[in-house]
């Protein structure tokens, strides 16, 4: 089962942080990974929000980032953001984060 672990945790496997990606409806993903290890992540969030988590791109350094596009997602003017839970999934380990989303990540 994967372990529950905070963002940002010290440990071979760790979701590192959340950063706009430029083009609308994308954010990136950064996790830190045994050297060499490939790695999958996993994003869940409440209806209709439904994520296409792309492959990851290596970083450098035991670091890996993932490209992800929100498919679906809540367009009212009101919502503001949502609680993702992200599952990294590494060198025969796993993890869950959960963060909060918020859209601004996501561009206009």
């Amino acid at each position: 089962l994967p372990r529950k672990t905070a963002m940002g945790a010290a440990g071979p496997l760790s979701v590192l942080r959340l950063a706009r990606a430029g083009a609308a409806e994308h954010f990136m993903v950064e996790v830190a990974v045994p050297p060499g290890a490939a790695g999958d992540l996993f994003i869940e969030a409440a209806k209709p929000w439904v994520f296409d988590t792309k492959p990851a791109e290596h970083a450098g350094d035991g670091r890996l980032r993932f490209k992800v596009v929100a498919a679906d997602r809540d367009r009212t003017p009101d919502c503001k953001g949502v609680e993702i839970r992200m599952t990294l999934v590494a060198d025969g380990r796993a993890i869950d984060t959960k963060t909060w989303l918020d859209v601004s990540l996501l561009g206009p």
